[in-house]
């Protein structure tokens, strides 16, 4: 069962893309080399913030 995580547990999603932005997909650190997917849970968590963060993030 997928687990389901909110894109952004403090409801800070512009300050979240911006982060995604810097990170550039690099998921061979923590903490994305927990999950079984690492690229997967990144994409997902990536593109739920940007859908939650205003059209100007």
């Amino acid at each position: 069962m997928a687990e389901t995580v909110p894109p952004s547990v403090q409801d800070r999603d512009e300050a979240a893309v911006e982060q995604f932005r810097l990170v550039d997909g690099y998921v061979g650190a923590l903490p994305w080399r927990y999950r079984a997917d690492p690229a997967a849970e990144y994409c997902s968590l990536r593109d739920q913030s940007v859908r939650a963060a205003p059209a100007t993030a």
